[in-house]
């Protein structure tokens, strides 16, 4: 973790000299719902369950040429959910709060290739190499625990990837993950029995990945 955030700061630092060549491009992404009950006697309500994730990807690249380019990409994600566990005697004074927090991390290196460009419009295939982990800790009262733990890695490819240039720093991305390749190997360590599973997948689509409205992510470039 701490190599792969030393080696994002070192990109982020080369970009910082200022060339026309370097680009950075980014999304944040931020969700929180609860629910409540109103208890009897009670003038305030009484929260019952509650969501809250975020995930931060910055990225930096490099034009190699007018049509290769070669970068980087972090993501950094937590989802926290939390819910009452009621006393079965239904004295709410003794209710427990159940929590789970599941933090991960992904790194991931790519190459784009311009298979087609206008002046302001252009059709890229994107191709990257990934990995990542991640673990779930769940906590019951006091009592704290670490369920399991994920490690990732994988190659993706976006076939369909369109920029458009609003002005000459900033352009428009659009990503169409309906027909990206996702080969990827899961290992799950259960924490408990120190056992591990091992799970390889070949998929054709958006893979379930946050931040996607119909297999579409939209973003904004900004080139130095």
């Amino acid at each position: 973790m701490k190599r792969t955030i030393s080696l994002f700061i070192l990109l982020a630092m080369i970009i910082a000299a200022g060339n026309a060549q370097y680009f950075v491009e980014g999304s944040v992404e931020v969700d929180y719902n609860d629910s409540s009950v109103s208890l009897k006697d009670i003038v305030h309500n009484k929260k019952m369950s509650s969501d809250f994730y975020y995930n931060i990807s910055p990225t930096v690249g490099y034009w190699l040429n007018d049509d290769f380019a070669v970068g980087a990409k972090a993501s950094f994600y937590k989802r926290i959910d939390k819910r009452i566990i009621q006393d079965i005697t239904g004295d709410p004074d003794l209710d427990i709060e159940f929590e789970r927090r599941q933090p991960r991390w992904r790194f991931i290196v790519f190459g784009r290739y311009q298979l087609w460009g206008t002046e302001k419009l252009s059709l890229l295939v994107e191709s990257s190499l990934y990995t990542g982990r991640s673990s779930t800790d769940e906590k019951t009262g006091s009592m704290t625990k670490k369920i399991e733990s994920r490690t990732l890695i994988g190659i993706n490819v976006t076939p369909f990837l369109v920029t458009y240039d609003l002005s000459d720093r900033f352009s428009l991305s659009t990503a169409c993950n309906l027909f990206s390749l996702h080969i990827s190997s899961l290992t799950i360590k259960n924490e408990d029995t120190g056992g591990e599973n091992k799970y390889n997948e070949c998929a054709i689509g958006s893979g379930g990945s946050i931040g996607s409205l119909l297999g579409f992510n939209i973003g904004f470039i900004y080139h130095f």
